[in-house]
């Protein structure tokens, strides 16, 4: 009876225990629906991205081998200036908008009178030997420019040896100039050396120095080892560096013979970059599909500068004439087969990326029917001429005979130097003038007497690349006084455009120069004092590779590293929230 009863307490005590289990079953289950249906809707809220990474290697190649690692040495040879650009630092750089802004300095002041400039300096910069930055390594390095023995630019030794360098404080220097000169901050773009390092070191040793081949700079790389070894250098990210260090570990330099070697090492996978894309690769270059062109304007343009004193040319004083001249060429055609679309149409000596240039100002089209009114207008008709100077077709553009006044041709001479861009340059211009009506014949001269030629006005027209620095300042190329000690070699002798850039020059205000700028612009376009052709472009070639790359106007090709910092190589995964909404 007992064991009956304690079994059926036991069965009955089993059966509710089986219930309870198969409830918390049943809960588990549940739970884990629950929780399979919030983790699901979380999931939903969440997405894999991938962002930029620090890490890496670019591969950079260029045409050409170092010689001196050091700003002051550094400004005939373009390879020195890409890799001094990554290494050294001026008180003041040029900005993606072509304007100068501080660098090494904070800021700066200018006394009203435009003689005495102020510069403070940074405080929380350090050498890449950890070293701290101070005003002594600037009165150093321009002590350096002012001595008799220096070997650098001779522009930027004149400018500087005119001027008192006094240190005011560890972080404050001044400068005095004889007199007011706005460009003058132009000149403190230059790069700093450490006065620890080089302070007892002479000019004459200067040169051999271990230092020009593995500097110490205040930049964001700096050399890794001795310097360059088997066509192959290495900068490394400096960790000492202030503010947000670059993406890149490091740039690696690969050094070429000739500019079609580096593109085959491009085509190989062996570079990232191809430093410059000369106009004769720009096709095969467009035709790399993992390859992204990144073209600028820079300070340079080509024009054909006329002899406005050559008694045997006087027409050329003419303004109509010179217009003529002008519309009678197809720019946009020359750009496009000549230099292989890599310029723009030039309207103004300042190259488009400056502050000051103007683009609304007279322009020239090619204007066949234009020109040759203007020609006849001045008494110069063609032989027997059967049309009244109407726009004509393209294929009815044919030599007519050489124009004439008063039994004198309208011919000149146009002087080129030799080499395969200039010579092409002079062929397409004789063809187009000879359809005018304009006899030119083409002088070829050898580079080293093209200096020459222009100092002593031994010509009536000629063609040449004129090179601007990223100031506006043009006194030295059109003003009056430049006829004589200058660069005008055209001899425009026009008092309201010298005026406007003797005045721009001595004012430190932007506002104000950008005024007499603008309106000298206007002036040269209307006098036409020299028939400006194109302004030359910059191409970059990048591997699709190398993100966040972005290029604006250039002063020089080595401030395409200008925004280095933000390029990179390497992405990492990260997980983030999801912005889209749930359902």
């Amino acid at each position: 009876m007992l064991c009956y009863w304690a079994g059926t307490l036991s069965f009955f005590g089993g059966a509710r225990l089986i219930r309870h289990i198969r409830w918390q079953v049943v809960l588990v289950a549940l739970g884990l629906v629950l929780s399979a249906l919030l983790l699901s809707r979380q999931a939903v809220g969440l997405e894999e991205v991938y962002v930029p990474s620090s890490g890496g290697t670019l591969i950079e190649g260029v045409v050409g081998w170092p010689q001196y690692l050091n700003p002051l040495l550094s400004w005939s040879n373009p390879v020195d200036r890409d890799i001094c650009a990554l290494i050294f630092e001026g008180l003041t750089r040029y900005d993606e908008s072509g304007r100068l802004v501080p660098q090494l300095a904070t800021g700066w002041h200018v006394s009203l009178d435009g003689l005495v400039y102020t510069f403070w300096l940074r405080q929380d910069v350090r050498w890449q030997d950890g070293t701290r930055f101070s005003a002594d390594d600037v009165i150093f390095t321009l002590s350096l420019i002012q001595a008799p023995g220096f070997r650098g630019s001779s522009s930027l030794a004149d400018l500087w040896r005119s001027v008192l360098v006094e240190k005011v404080d560890d972080y404050t220097v001044t400068f005095t100039l004889a007199e007011a000169f706005a460009p003058f901050v132009d000149y403190t773009t230059v790069g700093i050396l450490p006065a620890h390092l080089l302070a007892d070191v002479e000019w004459a040793d200067l040169m051999r120095h271990s230092f020009n081949r593995a500097p110490v700079g205040t930049g964001r790389f700096r050399v890794q080892g001795s310097g360059w070894q088997n066509n192959r250098l290495l900068l490394v990210a400096n960790s000492l560096y202030r503010g947000q260090r670059p993406q890149l570990a490091g740039i690696q330099f690969h050094f070429f013979t000739d500019h079609e070697s580096l593109l085959d090492a491009f085509t190989r996978g062996e570079v990232h970059t191809v430093s410059s894309i000369q106009m004769t690769d720009m096709a095969r270059a467009q035709r790399l599909a993992d390859m992204n062109i990144f073209t600028s304007n820079i300070p340079r343009y080509t024009m054909v500068m006329l002899n406005l004193r050559d008694p045997t040319a006087p027409f050329l004083q003419d303004v109509s004439i010179r217009q003529a001249l002008l519309h009678g060429i197809d720019r946009p055609r020359v750009i496009a087969e000549v230099i292989y679309g890599q310029g723009t149409v030039a309207n103004s000596p300042l190259y488009p990326g400056s502050w000051a240039h103007l683009a609304d100002v007279a322009e020239y089209p090619y204007d066949f029917g234009r020109a040759a009114r203007l020609l006849d207008g001045q008494g110069w008709p063609l032989p027997e001429r059967d049309n009244q100077g109407t726009m004509l077709p393209e294929s009815e553009l044919l030599p007519q005979g050489v124009r004439s006044r008063d039994g004198r041709e309208l011919s000149f001479r146009l002087t080129a130097v030799r080499s395969t861009l200039h010579e092409a340059l002079a062929r397409t211009l004789v063809q187009a003038w000879d359809q005018l009506g304009i006899r030119v014949t083409v002088e070829l001269i050898e580079p080293g007497e093209l200096l020459p030629t222009l100092r002593n006005g031994g010509f009536q027209a000629i063609l040449v690349d004129v090179d601007m620095t990223g100031d506006p300042d043009l006194y030295s190329f059109w003003s009056e006084s430049a006829a004589e000690e200058g660069q005008n070699y055209g001899n425009w002798m026009d008092r309201r455009a010298s005026q406007l850039l003797e005045e721009a020059r001595q004012l430190s205000n932007v506002g104000q120069r950008t005024i007499r700028y603008y309106r000298f612009q206007q002036i040269f376009a209307e006098q036409v004092p020299a028939l400006l052709l194109y302004h030359h472009t910059y191409s970059y070639g990048v591997s699709d590779q190398v993100q966040q790359v972005t290029m604006g106007p250039l002063t020089h090709a080595a401030d395409r590293f200008a925004t280095v910092g933000d390029w990179f190589l390497v992405w990492r995964e990260v997980i983030i929230r999801s912005t889209k909404p749930e359902f």
